[in-house]
């Protein structure tokens, strides 16, 4: 028997429905601006628009481009229907027609529409050569649970280890492309990367520790670790940022997080 028509009998027997036997509707929209540009390059379309649930749930959703290019994996939390606010950017150097769409992966797969885009670029012989720049990303999150305490009993706590792997995925040197403040503050091209925790999913985030790395060359990637006790069954949410003191003057600004759990659902 179907969901569906196992809630209306239920409805016409006077008996109640529960959340999880309905099923969730979910539409996604998204809008590019400027949807033409003209002028000179390189362009920043930025794409803004917005997730709408039926009723509460928690939603993972990536951005799909029409090079086949997919950002990283987002999640949003919806304690009540509603919507929530989206956004995503693509930074082109020559004349160029595409889109970008949202795709919702869970729960169900939901594609909004197809937020299309041109860009014209204008060129001047007198304009001078556009710098390449250093890009950082957080390349991988991993927890896991690496010990407990007690071990040969009920434990009552455990020991959690966060793996992050940070890569300049450009081809230049993060000591090539300081921002004011790096001049000032940073050694060589080094930079901070930022760690946060949550309890999940009622918590907010904390800094839980920030890691010093040394100058990336082009391609070049560095694997930061750290561990936290927490109670027995503790669920958690993690948020790293590469570069979050703004040190270092990227190509793109807008992929320098990403975020892992445990225990989550």
């Amino acid at each position: 028997m179907s969901a569906k028509r196992m809630i209306v009998i239920l409805s016409l027997l006077g008996l109640s429905v529960s959340p999880a036997m309905t099923q969730v509707r979910i539409d996604a929209a998204l809008k590019a601006v400027p949807e033409k540009y003209e002028g000179s390059c390189p362009a920043v379309i930025k794409f803004s628009g917005k997730i709408v649930v039926s009723r509460a749930c928690n939603l993972s959703y990536r951005f799909v481009r029409s090079d086949g290019a997919k950002s990283q994996t987002y999640e949003l939390f919806f304690k009540e229907p509603g919507d929530q606010p989206v956004e995503d950017e693509w930074r082109l150097n020559g004349d160029f027609s595409g889109w970008v769409a949202i795709e919702v992966l869970s729960p169900g797969n939901v594609f909004s529409n197809k937020a299309n885009f041109t860009v014209k670029c204008r060129r001047s012989l007198t304009a001078s050569p556009i710098p390449l720049k250093p890009d950082l990303v957080i390349e991988s999150v991993r927890v896991e649970k690496v010990s407990q305490e007690p071990a040969d009993t009920t434990p009552v706590r455990m020991k959690l280890k966060m793996t992050v792997s940070v890569k300049n995925v450009s081809g230049i040197s993060t000591a090539n492309s300081l921002t004011n403040e790096g001049t000032q503050r940073a050694c060589g091209g080094s930079f901070k990367v930022n760690l946060e925790g949550m309890d999940y999913p009622s918590g907010t985030y904390r800094q839980l520790t920030s890691w010093g790395v040394q100058a990336l060359e082009g391609g070049q990637s560095r694997t930061l670790t750290y561990e936290e006790w927490l109670p027995w069954g503790a669920s958690r949410k993690y948020r790293t940022t590469a570069d979050f003191l703004d040190w270092i003057a990227e190509s793109r600004e807008g992929n320098n997080s990403g975020s892992a759990g445990y225990g989550i659902r």
